[in-house]
């Protein structure tokens, strides 16, 4: 009884794992079927792949090969048809004996692979030549060769017919083979002193055939086995890596050398390359420079060499192999790692499967830290990008505000030393004394300009006309100042009364820029020579490629600066204007001086030259264009009727004094729109200066309101720096140009005279 109930435990515990296996195995039945089918199709997508993935491959390398045979048939084009030219120019200067010893120096220098140049009958007979030559025309055996001279062309045959009465030969000479263009001279038969007829005379121009193949064929490689080969229209072979084959026919020549091998692949090849068209074909043929000539399949890219009626063919060859084996060692490495990292990912998958769910959870709280220290790092970017912009900004407007009260500072200063120089006699030490004060004003005034520019957008670069003799004697005194004692300074001058348009402060940074660099280049010499010279010359006087012929200038203000330092090469001579190249060490040029001076004499129309020699030194020849200043004849003008209008008292106060000084001038001062009312109805003026603020308005709108369209007064605005508001003003015709403030009464009396000798065209001033 127990037996039978331990018996029916058992089977009653068994039964449901049986079932259990049934069922795992039914899974594991599906899993393989979904296995099958998915190898299935993993194998026909991957061949399918490969195909596409070949196909693809095949037709690049046949495209680059196609393009590699494209560029040397247009290579060879360019060169027969400037052979084709030579032959026209020796064709016109052969007969003629007093070129004799141009021909044979040209030759001499052995240019473009040229041998010889000659003239013969229609006979073959040799009538002139450059160098001695002989043409033997008759067969010559494989024995006689050796024995012919080196400069005897034999085994002539004519390979083109370019037209024109001009033909292409390919021969050899001692040296090896020759490519030889003829050209008809005439059709006429004339006869010589003993009654043979010598005409028609034909030119020929010899070409080292060889030596033109080795530069520009024979560098051409192509995978392990390829190559290039040349043939003309009618399949002679003219260039191939093996010069048994020169001068033989495609396939009727290789058939005498090798008549035992196939040549049908190769004469269908032969057919789609003889109706002179590009393209690529694989075909079927043999390595024939290699022992046994084993049979290859090939790839060839042709293209034709255009040659006047007639045509060549260049044909890049390469094993199929070359191409096709490593696309299929490539797929079968990218299948073989495929296969390992599916196995590596089968292996891994079910220890992987169970710690996707913590590193799910994981990666989704380190991405969310990640995105918060991302918005936090950006949010604090922003706070310093904006507090930065603020600090630009406060730092733009202190800088125009310190500008404009420097102005008015030194509007008084220049005034008053203007006064005390016009009121002292030339030759005190006062007179000195007050000039030293206004020089300096001045240079003042260039660092104001330059802090108010950094306090505006679109900044606009003001030119205008320099006395070149000021600016060189600035410079020379600047240069001075910077020599150090083992560099001696020569200076020489030649400048009359010459006028520049451009910027002072520019012209002086490219000068100075130039001569620091020569400075520079004396640190090793203890007897370092600087020379600074400042001369005009004609445009016509002027022999550099720089110089254009076009040029709208007659004359240039020419500085030269020199020195006896190290020089340059003419690699770095290229390359010096180029931005951030320098020969400085690390850390004592940043490459951008000679790039910003080049680019500034640019903007001033002018051109920079450099002659330099490595161990002699470098010159600078820097040219700015010269302005032709109109005076036309001095015209009657009682007075000239002047009106300032300023609301700083001070300078009001200056500048009447200083005009009002001058007989001819009648100036009236206005503090505000009103009083300038008042004084348009008591004066007609002919200059009218306002200043770009004056009160709650603004100087253009005060021009428009006051002064209208009918006005023939000379409209003047005075600003700290000319921005865009004011070029644009000037465009429309509100006012007639702009002063850069300080404004000195120097610089009003100097409009005044200008308008006294009647200058034709006011808004250039």
């Amino acid at each position: 009884m127990d037996t039978y109930k331990d018996t029916t435990l058992k089977r009653h515990k068994t039964e449901p794992d049986i079932l259990d296996i049934t069922k795992i195995d039914w899974k594991y039945k599906l899993l393989a079927f979904i296995g099958i089918i998915t190898t299935c199709f993993l194998l026909v997508t991957g061949v399918a792949i490969f195909h596409d993935y070949r196909n693809t491959l095949m037709k690049n390398q046949q495209d680059q090969l196609l393009l590699m045979a494209k560029t040397l048939s247009r290579n060879m084009s360019a060169d027969m048809d400037n052979y084709i030219r030579e032959l026209g120019f020796f064709s016109s200067i052969v007969g003629d004996d007093s070129n004799d010893a141009i021909l044979k120096e040209y030759l001499d220098m052995e240019l473009d692979c040229a041998v010889n140049v000659f003239i013969e009958d229609s006979a073959g007979q040799i009538l002139k030549s450059a160098l001695p030559m002989n043409i033997a025309y008759a067969e010559v055996s494989e024995g006689e060769d050796a024995s012919i001279g080196d400069m005897t062309l034999y085994g002539l045959q004519k390979i083109s017919d370019v037209g024109n009465g001009i033909t292409i030969w390919q021969g050899k000479r001692a040296e090896g083979n020759v490519l030889v263009f003829k050209k008809r001279l005439s059709s006429e038969i004339i006869f010589d002193t003993d009654g043979v007829a010598i005409m028609p005379v034909y030119v020929g121009f010899v070409i080292d055939e060889d030596r033109y193949y080795e530069d520009v064929v024979a560098d051409t490689h192509i995978g392990t086995n390829g190559y290039i080969v040349v043939k003309n229209s009618g399949n002679l072979m003219l260039m191939h890596p093996s010069k048994e084959q020169w001068g033989i026919k495609v396939i009727s020549g290789r058939m005498e050398m090798f008549p035992d091998l196939d040549y049908q692949s190769l004469e269908r090849l032969l057919e789609k390359q003889n109706h002179g068209e590009e393209g690529v074909a694989d075909y079927y043929s043999y390595w024939w420079m290699e022992e046994g000539v084993p049979r290859v399949r090939k790839i060839s890219g042709y293209s034709p060499v255009k040659i006047g009626e007639d045509f060549w063919i260049v044909s890049a060859v390469v094993d199929y192999d070359d191409y096709y084996k490593p696309i299929l060692e490539g797929f079968q490495g990218i299948i073989l790692v495929s296969l390992g990292i599916l196995l590596v990912f089968i292996f891994a998958f079910v220890g992987i499967f169970k710690l996707i769910f913590v590193n799910n959870r994981a990666s989704r709280e380190i991405n969310y830290l990640k995105n918060l220290n991302e918005v936090l790092e950006e949010m604090h970017r922003s706070e310093n990008a904006i507090a930065h912009q603020q600090r630009l900004q406060i730092m733009g407007t202190m800088t125009g505000g310190i500008a404009h009260e420097f102005n008015n500072f030194l509007t008084p200063i220049m005034g008053h030393a203007e006064l005390l120089m016009m009121s002292l006699p030339e030759d005190s030490d006062e007179y000195d004394s007050a000039k030293e004060i206004l020089l300096a004003s001045e240079k003042a005034k260039d660092v104001v300009h330059q802090m108010s520019a950094m306090s505006r957008k679109n900044v606009e670069t003001v030119f205008r006309n320099l006395d070149a003799e000021k600016l060189v004697n600035r410079f020379f005194r600047m240069a001075e100042s910077i020599c150090p004692e083992n560099v001696e300074v020569r200076k020489q001058k030649n400048v009359e009364e010459e006028y520049i348009l451009g910027n002072s402060t520019q012209i002086n940074q490219v000068l100075l820029n130039i001569t620091v660099n020569g400075i520079q280049a004396m640190r090793e010499r203890e007897n370092g020579i600087l020379g600074l010279k400042a001369y005009t010359m004609n445009q016509t006087d002027i022999k550099i490629k720089e110089m254009s012929k076009d040029s709208l200038f007659k004359k240039y203000l020419v500085f030269e600066i020199s020195d006896n330092g190290t020089g340059m090469s003419k690699k770095v001579r290229k390359q010096i204007f180029e931005p951030f190249y320098t020969t400085k060490k690390p850390g004592e040029g940043t490459g951008l001086g000679l790039s910003l001076a080049e680019q500034i004499v640019e903007e001033h129309k002018g051109i920079i030259h450099i002659d330099t020699e490595i161990g002699k030194g470098t010159t600078f020849y820097v040219y700015f264009p010269v302005v032709e200043v109109q005076n036309a004849a001095s015209a009657e003008h009682d007075e000239i009727n002047v009106i300032v209008v300023d609301d700083n008292h001070k300078i009001l106060s200056l500048l009447k004094d200083g005009l009002n000084a001058r007989p001819s001038i009648n100036a009236v001062m206005c503090d505000s729109a009103e009083s300038l009312h008042d004084a348009l109805k008591d004066m007609t003026p002919d200059i009218v200066l306002i200043d770009e603020s004056v009160g709650n308005n603004s100087g253009i709108e005060i021009f428009m309101s006051e002064l209208n369209d009918n006005s023939t007064a000379l409209k003047m605005i005075m600003a700290d720096a000319i921005d865009r508001e004011i070029v644009d003003a000037k465009k429309r015709g509100l006012i007639n140009g702009y002063m850069e403030k300080p404004v000195s009464e120097a610089e009003i009396i100097k409009l005044a005279e200008q308008i006294v000798r009647n200058i034709t065209n006011l808004n250039e001033l």
